[in-house]
């Protein structure tokens, strides 16, 4: 860049942006400066003059003023501060560099965070029992059947995952009945939860038939008794009209032998 364009005062056109890094990384600090005549660039941190060497790398391209600092540690957390200066003027930029350790996993034990859950299911049906774990490192899963190793087989299915499990049983049988436990282990230490499985001598197939037949022996039922509700309203409704037929037949003579009476008297 022509410096005769900014001449004068060193002028920052950019400036160093701050870091947080973890310790051991590297930190690269840059800012683009200009002047006329051109300015002498310094680092310091903490008012403390920095010098190249060691872990400390400066470097001038152009206008593009660098400074590295190799493996960082704790104590190079801190305000750094690029000065530019020459026989105009003088400017500086200030950037604070933040170095943490590196998060930390703790190695621990599984410790069920999810246990699989107690079920009843009738023959022929499929269930699924699942399981999740925290720990580190991932550990291994392996799935038993009242005390005993429980492998895949045609009907049975195990997918283990880093962290959690699950079991799946199709076309349920009589056998298939008990206690199945998931065991869960690395190199810190193990933990094992355990459900009941209840196979219901019934068919599923069937217990879904007689749920289906019984609610329309409900609706059968129910509308049987609309009919007799309708009929016995109806029959109601027409006994209600013949007595007040006979009502007004029984008002209507009345008034006739009245009139004839009244008549009888006039002509005595």
């Amino acid at each position: 860049m022509d410096q005769n364009l900014f001449g004068g005062a060193p002028r920052f056109l950019t400036r160093p942006k701050a870091f947080s890094l973890c310790v051991g990384r590297d930190a690269s600090l840059s800012c683009t400066i200009v002047g006329n005549p051109v300015p002498v660039v310094t680092w310091e941190k903490g008012k403390m003059l920095l010098s190249a060497g060691g872990r400390f790398k400066k470097v001038e391209d152009g206008d593009v003023y660098r400074l590295t600092i190799y493996d960082l540690t704790l104590e190079d957390s801190g305000q750094y501060m690029c000065r530019a200066k020459n026989n105009v003027g003088e400017a500086y930029a200030a950037v604070t560099l933040k170095v943490g350790l590196p998060e930390t996993v703790i190695d621990r034990a599984p410790v069920f965070t999810v246990k699989p859950v107690s079920t009843r299911v009738g023959l022929g049906g499929d269930v699924t029992f699942y399981c999740r774990v925290a720990a580190h490192p991932a550990p291994n899963f392996d799935w038993e059947k009242d005390g005993r190793y429980l492998g895949e087989t045609n009907r049975i299915k195990i997918i283990s995952e880093n962290d959690s499990s699950s079991l799946r049983i199709q076309s349920v049988r009589s056998l298939d009945s008990g206690t199945y436990t998931c065991r869960a282990q690395n190199s810190i230490g193990r933990a094992q939860a355990a459900a009941a499985l209840v196979v219901d001598l019934q068919d599923t197939r069937l217990l879904n038939a007689d749920k289906s037949t019984s609610l329309l022996s409900h609706m059968q039922k129910r509308k049987e008794e609309m009919r007799k509700d309708i009929s016995l309203y109806r029959t109601m409704e027409s006994s209600s009209t013949t007595l007040t037929t006979s009502s007004s037949m029984i008002t209507e003579e009345h008034g006739s032998l009245g009139l004839a009476y009244d008549q009888e008297q006039r002509m005595v």
